[in-house]
């Protein structure tokens, strides 16, 4: 589901391989990584990019691809949106 280099895209049902900051909105989500290394992920429904550089890091996520990024393992919701 990661690859070695810590990077995934979701894709509807799906998990496979993709960092951008943009403004956060009232509905979104934040989200914690928990992994050992970094982290890249696509949201499966507006397709951007989310990069959690280090464990701990925390980004806003778009609610529309917070169930999606729920599936990723590392991935800790700490706000709902």
């Amino acid at each position: 589901m990661t690859s070695a280099a810590g990077s995934v895209t979701l894709t509807g049902s799906g998990i496979s391989g993709g960092g951008s900051g943009r403004e956060l909105s009232a509905g979104d989500a934040i989200f914690e990584y928990a992994g050992p290394t970094s982290l890249a992920a696509i949201g499966p429904v507006t397709r951007r990019s989310y990069f959690f550089h280090a464990p701990g890091a925390r980004l806003e996520v778009d609610r529309r691809d917070a169930e999606g990024l729920r599936r990723v393992p590392s991935l800790v919701q700490t706000r709902r949106g």
